[in-house]
């Protein structure tokens, strides 16, 4: 019973030390274990009640939409752009069919034209009638024409001749532009 009477301040006994460390291991390990219990059950709540689940079904299920439309997808680009091309074409090409129209119409009766070739300032047409006559007709409304709205800038007489199987005169007319054709 005298052992247990500490009349001394400061002096303790050697029962307390190992009985401090102890109590002080404990409070640690329960703190740690209601930590990792609480980050736990947080974690699992975090998981139970998150909508990645859902995001990533709602992923695959548009992934497979887009699966299923991409050749369609594919199809409708390639014809923007080409559209697109075909626009940028017609809007620089020049326009021949005013030209060729004015030249169509002094064509005579009985005067027809075989072959037309358009380069980017020459035109080159061939004319063929049973008529020498119709032939020069045709000859003449041209370079009146030309005198007239100044198409062409040269009018050249390449070839003419008798096609002796068909009994027609064939003419081959160069002209050469003056300008560049107009574009649309």
């Amino acid at each position: 019973m005298n052992e247990e009477i500490n009349l001394l301040k400061g002096k303790k006994t050697s029962a307390s030390p190992l009985l401090s460390r102890l109590f002080a291991l404990r409070a640690a390990s329960l703190s740690v274990l209601f930590g990792v219990s609480f980050f736990s059950i947080s974690l699992f709540i975090l998981i139970a009640l998150s909508p990645l689940q859902r995001l990533q079904d709602q992923e695959s299920s548009e992934v497979q939409k887009v699966t299923l439309f991409h050749p369609k997808m594919a199809k409708i680009l390639l014809t923007k752009e080409r559209l697109g091309h075909i626009n940028t074409i017609l809007q620089t090409r020049p326009v021949y069919h005013e030209l060729l129209e004015q030249v169509t119409q002094q064509l005579p009766n009985d005067t027809s034209i075989d072959t037309i070739k358009l380069e980017t300032s020459k035109l080159t047409i061939s004319a063929s009638s049973p008529s020498l006559g119709n032939i020069e007709t045709f000859i003449s409304n041209i370079q009146e024409l030309n005198s007239k709205k100044k198409y062409f800038g040269k009018i050249s007489l390449l070839n003419m001749y008798l096609n002796t199987e068909s009994g027609r005169y064939i003419s081959i007319l160069e002209m050469i532009s003056s300008q560049p054709v107009k574009t649309q």
